[in-house]
């Protein structure tokens, strides 16, 4: 299992006390990148991680220097050093400053789960530290939930922290500022993120939806010109003879099925991509160079069809089949927006058990009921036979680390000579990370539903600011709770389309601001007759 750079920093870090964890971000000051210089602190405690790693189970067993994982992290971590008096080049630097912005994000996560999230003597105490992925220690396995037909654990902890029979489940975003974009909850393929039993019809309409508007798109940009319709095959190596034969077969469920599917597509023009993934234009010329005017020639090719041309121009190019499929992904019409509508109609029309589920594989609320569930089978372990949750105490939280390590360059005039020469100086930015316990959630949850006098469901809807800001192929809902005329906001949800059109979107969720709002200490001291019992 690869671990992420910045979940082991923070699984080092966490070993640490505050104390040294702040007085590293306090010597990482303001420095000079391409000597090397100014980073003394950060470069020691880097040290003292790799130095931690035999104290940290990976997977299922301590990490040791002939561990693969600690292998594979020490060489993403590399620090670059000048060579006999030589700068350091750009990419170093760059590499330099990724490595140093994971340590502070680290250390930004682990001061907030010191200060906020460990309760007690814990606060000070040095946990057992225990890296998920694809195997859990034996001590943490009964912890590892899964859901039935669900391809990706639920109890979606990255760093477990255990004191004796307590233990805290870190699950670790990270980004650069506080100012910045939350990072997402989920991040899976639409079809891996709603797997199992209770999506099969959802999926199943979706997919014939989507099928039919990406047919319909295709279509159209045959009758604008982008493809040819003597170029499209309506059987093995026929072609129609007429553009009216053509279009009477491409309007039939047939033509619309053959336009997707391209079974019969001719190799020879349009190479291994299917006509919605088609990059180039009838008439573009480029068949001199490919024998097709719809291939990219390479990059030397693209220089003498004219000056200065690359293949990132040609997919902007407004003629081109990338562009034109992309700009109707991009319609802020959404009623014009056909890809859109096959799914905003499909989860509005299965929103009742959709919500629910999100809501549950988003913000793991079964997660307690499910550990509940769990019986402790193993002879080793104490209290066997008994529920799991009567025996450990188990606390889950959503932390965030922030921070990063940039540079900057300025420009100074030598006052003497009058010489320009860029000075580059790395800056530092550091904030205390931020958690919020799944208790949190489901009080908030509460308070929305209590505040609604429990009226009303889940239910979707376009986001309408992303959808008028958008300038790529994405689609933006929210999941909302209540009815039309009093809701909350709970989800902000993306859909983005990359590579091939065809292939599953890629699903995203952030909190909404709304129930962040909800969420804040302000508003739960307001409702703590609400959240009796979490």
């Amino acid at each position: 299992m690869a671990y992420e750079p910045s979940e082991l920093m923070f699984a080092g870090a966490i070993l640490f006390p505050v104390d040294t964890l702040k007085d590293v971000i306090s010597k990482s000051q303001k420095s000079n990148p391409k000597k090397g210089e100014g980073f003394e602190a950060l470069d020691a405690f880097l040290d003292k991680i790799l130095g931690s790693m035999k104290n940290i189970y990976m997977g299922e067993k301590l990490g040791t220097n002939s561990d693969a994982d600690v292998i594979a992290f020490k060489n993403k971590v590399t620090i670059a050093k000048p060579k006999s008096g030589k700068p350091l080049t750009d990419s170093e630097m760059k590499s330099n400053m990724a490595v140093y912005s994971d340590i502070i994000r680290g250390i930004s996560a682990a001061v907030c789960v010191r200060e906020d999230v460990l309760i007690g003597a814990h606060k000070k105490a040095t946990p057992t530290v225990y890296m998920t992925g694809n195997k859990w220690h034996p001590d943490i396995e009964p912890f590892n939930i899964k859901l039935n037909g669900q391809k990706f654990a639920y109890n979606s902890t990255d760093i477990m922290l255990g004191f004796g029979k307590s233990y805290y489940g870190i699950s670790l975003k990270k980004k650069d500022t506080p100012d910045a974009p939350d990072p997402t909850l989920i991040n899976k393929t639409f079809q891996n993120a709603l797997a199992g039993p209770n999506f099969k019809q959802l999926l199943k309409d979706v997919t014939a939806a989507k099928t039919a508007a990406f047919a319909g798109i295709v279509l159209d940009a045959v009758n604008a010109g982008v493809i040819s319709w003597k170029d499209v095959c309506m059987k093995e190596g026929v072609k129609a003879k007429t553009q009216k034969k053509f279009s009477d077969w491409a309007n039939s469920p047939e033509g619309l099925a053959e336009l997707i599917e391209c079974k019969y597509i001719d190799k020879t023009l349009f190479g291994k991509e299917k006509y919605v993934n088609t990059k180039g234009w009838s008439g573009s010329g480029f068949s001199k160079y490919t024998g097709s005017d719809y291939l990219i020639p390479n990059e030397k090719d693209l220089g003498k069809i004219e000056s200065g041309l690359s293949e990132k121009k040609v997919l902007k190019n407004p003629k081109s089949m990338r562009a034109y499929v992309n700009g109707r992904l991009k319609e802020k019409d959404m009623s014009k927006n056909a890809v859109f509508n096959s799914y905003a109609a499909n989860m509005s029309k299965y929103a009742s058990v959709l919500g629910n589920s999100l809501i549950s594989i988003i913000l793991k609320t079964e997660l307690n009921d499910r550990l509940k569930a769990v019986r402790i089978t193993d002879d080793a372990k104490i209290g066997k036979g008994k529920a799991l949750t009567d025996v450990y105490d188990f606390y889950f939280f959503l932390v965030t680390g922030t921070g990063s390590v940039s540079i900057t360059k300025k420009t100074e005039i030598n006052p003497r000579t009058k010489a320009k020469s860029v000075v580059e100086n790395a800056n530092v930015s550091y904030s205390k990370g931020t958690s919020t316990s799944l208790k949190t959630i489901l009080c908030g949850l509460t308070r929305i539903e209590n505040d609604l006098k429990k009226k009303g469901g889940y239910f979707i809807e376009l986001d309408a600011g992303k959808a008028k800001e958008r300038n790529a192929a994405k689609i933006f809902l929210k999941l909302k709770r209540g009815t039309k005329s009093q809701s909350v906001d709970i989800l902000e949800m993306e859909f983005r389309f990359k590579g091939d059109f065809m292939a599953d979107p890629q699903f995203q969720a952030v909190l909404s601001k709304d129930f962040k709002v909800v969420l804040s200490s302000d508003m739960a001291a307001m409702y703590k007759k609400e959240c009796k019992g979490y």
